[in-house]
């Protein structure tokens, strides 16, 4: 279900993308990614307070203790109304001032962007209201919902773009846009409250309160703090660096990357998404030998998911671009070119992120892995300042990434006794020469086939075989016996479900 729900996300984003460009145009696009940043940049709150909510949840669960899950839900809600209101009110006053006085808009787009602003903000709170109902829907393993509800909010997407296109409106086109995409976020979010209530005792809400749990969920949200706030400086805190050095054309660029990264990563994401939960769970019922196969192998196949489209896209960037989008801003291929290796790096962290998280004490893994994330801003303000174009943040994320990788690793063996070096042999090396091999083997054999004939057509094969290639390359080097066995047992028992509940209807 998650993969049928990521077709129709990155279907719906990347044609999302190419048709509100070729209406808003690069500058208003670009204003648009800008603008909405701002708000997104008082997220890093309730990154942390979802991330904890998440942990908690599925802890409980994995304890079965239902009694203190509907406990710790009724103090997370109520944590979450209190953040609404802090965040609406320092968006409505730093947020305000900063967009007025520091962001490069063109002064005749500033009634635009002072509606799009507002939209953003309506949009966060309402998002914000509904991640405590989320994360227990993700921690029940309840993924089906999770994917109807994500491919619900893709169609919404497509229909209010087509109405955009369709009609001429009187009022401003980036209003509209802006209005539209709170009309989403409303519904789809309301969504997940509704379904939750609807399913889940424990997302009843009873007034409730625990000094010892709410300070316990604080100090642990609290330490969480560093690395939500890097993950914000590091995508929407640059973005509007970028802006304060280029012109809006540039954030464009830089957000049509995003778009398809975001798109990418759904199929990474969908099954990171769905082992989260099992990581902490099994770390709570004290099963060190399951959990450390999980990450081992999560870890793996997170990075091979995102892989096996990211050797097509970055080899062809060029004609995937020209075939997708009408007017191209400039840079728009190097950005996202940048922005894939990063996601790539990053995916190998996720399930290193969730074990960390597991154990509870995250004091030392988030000041010093989120004391290095943070420094892509000044790093990436200082290279700026010297004179350098955009895409030089992205070879500062690049750097920082690696790095932060490692200390990922250090810091785990310090907390549950990682195996640092079976993780490198089992994981990193293998990773390494799939996409060694993948990039080489892709533009020997496919590239080739482009350069001589320049259609569709012998593209879309050229992008078909290159998918083989690195499919039968994780395949057969990456994945080892027994995972290779577990994926073709799943695949089969898949097969045999669907042909047996097909008897049954005849």
């Amino acid at each position: 279900m998650l993969y049928i729900r990521m077709g129709a996300v990155m279907l719906a984003q990347l044609y999302v993308a190419r048709v509100v460009l070729n209406i808003l145009g690069a500058a208003d696009y670009g204003i648009y990614n800008v603008v909405g940043g701002i708000v997104v940049m008082f997220s890093f709150l309730s990154r942390t307070l979802a991330s904890a909510s998440q942990r908690y949840f599925a802890f409980e669960l994995g304890r079965k203790d239902f009694d203190r899950l509907n406990k710790v839900f009724n103090i997370n809600l109520l944590l979450f109304v209190i953040i609404i209101g802090s965040i609406i009110f320092l968006a409505e006053t730093i947020g305000l001032w900063f967009m007025h006085a520091e962001l490069i808009i063109p002064r005749e787009r500033l009634f635009a962007a002072d509606w799009v602003y507002q939209f953003s903000i309506f949009s966060f709170s309402i998002t914000l209201l509904a991640i405590p109902y989320q994360a227990v829907i993700i921690a029940r393993e309840q993924m089906n919902i999770y994917a109807y509800i994500g491919i619900f909010e893709s169609l919404l997407n497509v229909v209010f773009v087509l109405l955009l296109q369709l009609f001429n409106w009187s009022v401003d086109v980036l209003i509209v846009y802006g209005a539209m995409m709170f009309l989403v976020h409303l519904i789809t979010n309301g969504c997940y409250i509704l379904i939750s209530r609807r399913r889940y005792k424990e997302t009843h809400y009873k007034y409730y309160w625990d000094s010892i749990l709410v300070r316990e969920i604080i100090s642990y949200s609290g330490w969480n703090l560093f690395g939500a706030v890097a993950g914000i400086l590091r995508s929407q805190g640059i973005n509007i660096l970028i802006n304060m050095f280029f012109n809006p054309a540039i954030n464009a660029a830089r957000g049509l990357a995003y778009q398809v990264n975001n798109a990418l990563n759904q199929f990474s994401n969908n099954f990171y998404t769905a082992v989260r939960p099992q990581v902490t769970k099994l770390y709570a019922q004290n099963d060190r030998k399951a959990t450390m196969a999980l990450v081992f192998s999560s870890a793996k196949l997170t990075y091979f998911l995102l892989l096996f489209l990211a050797v097509p896209v970055i080899t062809f960037v060029h004609e995937i671009l020209d075939l997708w989008l009408v007017d191209i801003p400039e840079k728009t291929d190097l950005f996202l070119v940048l922005v894939i290796i990063v996601a790539l790096i990053d995916s190998i962290s996720h399930p290193l992120m969730t074990l960390a998280q597991a154990t509870g004490e995250i004091k030392l893994y988030q000041l010093v892995v989120g004391g290095l994330l943070v420094m892509n801003l000044p790093l990436s303000w200082i290279v700026l300042k010297m004179g350098y174009e955009a895409e030089y943040t992205m070879y500062v994320a690049i750097g920082v990434a690696i790095i932060s990788l490692f200390a990922r690793l250090i810091i785990l063996k310090r907390l549950v006794s990682f195996p640092i070096r079976f993780f490198c042999i089992s994981v990193l090396f293998p990773s390494f020469l799939i996409t060694l091999f993948g990039f080489l083997g892709t533009y020997l054999t496919c590239y080739f086939l482009i350069k001589e004939n320049s259609n569709i057509y012998m593209l879309c094969l050229a992008i078909v075989c290159s998918i083989c290639l690195t499919l039968f390359l994780i395949v057969g080097m990456g994945l080892t016996r027994k995972e290779r066995a577990i994926v073709l047992s799943m695949i089969t028992t898949k097969f045999k479900r669907k042909c047996y509940m097909k008897k049954l209807k005849r």
